[in-house]
């Protein structure tokens, strides 16, 4: 019974946790993130330029 126990503690002793995520999967993620937020950011600018050059020629009406 003792040996048992003993074989169990090394065991748990050997098993090490891996970290969560990788520091390179969350660089990439980042980068991801930060493309993704200019996309969204050059998709309102050019909105926004549309709706002014409709504005300039009198076809966009605010509801």
């Amino acid at each position: 019974m003792k040996k048992d126990l003993n074989f169990l503690k090394d065991k748990k002793k050997k098993v090490k946790l891996k970290p969560s995520i990788p520091e390179e999967i969350k660089k990439i993620i980042f980068i991801k993130f930060l493309l993704f937020f200019l996309e969204i950011q050059q998709i309102i600018k050019y909105t926004n330029q549309i709706i002014i050059n409709q504005k300039l020629q009198g076809l966009y009406e605010e509801d």
